[in-house]
């Protein structure tokens, strides 16, 4: 049974696409997306959290990459670390607050006489 619709009698069924590591692993992947998009590095965020640790310089990249439009990866960053560094900021003012209170309250009925 012959069918004149396919080459050599048989249809041509499109293979299942593989999708094995070889397709992932394409040499310009990194370059070909936007720059505005493009992922940060593993150590590129290891060599953030250092310049962000440092006292003023890296408070000051910290605000300018939370600012910034050069990447959105980087913002977003920058950002969530703001955000960490400004919540430990209140957890510890709120721990100095209950120290003084309770420490002058401890202090004040503290008897001096030996």
């Amino acid at each position: 049974m012959y069918n004149n619709n396919y080459p050599n009698g048989n249809p041509q069924y499109n293979a299942a696409p593989n999708y094995g590591p070889q397709n992932y692993a394409q040499p310009n992947a990194y370059n070909s997306v936007p720059p505005y998009y493009r992922p940060i590095k593993p150590w590129g965020y290891i060599g953030y959290m250092l310049l962000y640790s440092i006292p003023l310089v890296g408070f000051i990249m910290l605000i300018v990459n939370a600012l910034s439009e050069d990447n959105i990866n980087k913002r977003n960053f920058a950002r969530s670390y703001l955000w960490l560094m400004l919540l430990s900021f209140i957890i510890w003012l709120v721990i100095f607050i209950i120290a003084v209170v309770v420490g002058v309250v401890a202090g004040g009925s503290v008897n001096y006489n030996y």
